[in-house]
């Protein structure tokens, strides 16, 4: 992954839960980031079908990861890439990556 750990140093993880935006957990390294962004989705989508959506903007390597991470989950019948645009990234920052899930 080409972000290095000094950038996910005491990085939170957050998720969208109805209007409110909640901490999934506080990670050290990206590795952790990528493992609870995919544990919150394993946990939110709880083996029913879902399609997930895996965005960056300029670390596809780090998408890829958390892709990974959700091909052999429990229920999921699609992962789709997108980018992250211009005003998620001014916001969150250049390397943000994101996930998005629909559940049947």
């Amino acid at each position: 992954m080409p972000v290095s750990d000094d950038v996910a140093a005491g990085t939170t993880v957050l998720a969208l839960e109805g209007s409110e935006l909640v901490t999934v957990e506080q990670v050290s390294s990206v590795e952790e980031a990528v493992v609870a962004m995919a544990g919150h989705i394993r946990t939110a989508t709880a083996g029913r079908p879902a399609r997930i959506g895996v965005g960056d903007a300029v670390v596809p390597d780090l998408a890829q990861a958390l892709e990974d991470h959700m091909t052999d989950a429990p229920g999921v019948t699609e992962v789709v890439r997108y980018l992250v645009g211009p005003s998620i990234g001014a916001h969150m920052g250049a390397e943000t990556v994101g996930a998005v899930y629909l559940t049947a």
